[in-house]
């Protein structure tokens, strides 16, 4: 697997709330001029987070940029994109958007 990314997820309600990241789900470098590649989920990830707390959550990520540098503690944030094609590793990503360039 390529790295493991560490999401905070918070529900202010008063009810339980569930949610799911879903495999694909791309997260972005908040800097775009960082030279620092962004992720995409590998896993499909559950989390349920009671009233009024917040969960640390840590998924396995696939990097997206062959040519960047690889992330370390870089803030990063959720996109609308995913990743729809079923990859079996890190190796599949990387030749795939190779070969979309």
């Amino acid at each position: 697997m390529g790295f493991k990314l560490q999401l905070s997820v918070r529900n202010p309600g008063t009810e339980p709330v569930q949610t799911v990241i879903y495999r694909g789900t791309v997260f972005e470098v908040e800097d775009p001029f960082s030279g620092v590649q962004n992720l995409a989920a590998a896993t499909q990830t559950a989390v349920t987070v009671q009233p009024g707390h917040s969960a640390v959550v840590e998924i396995d990520t696939w990097c997206l940029n062959h040519s960047f540098s690889p992330p370390g503690r870089t803030p990063m944030r959720l996109t609308g994109l995913t990743l729809v094609e079923d990859y079996a590793g890190q190796g599949d990503v990387w030749n795939d958007l190779d070969r979309r360039r």
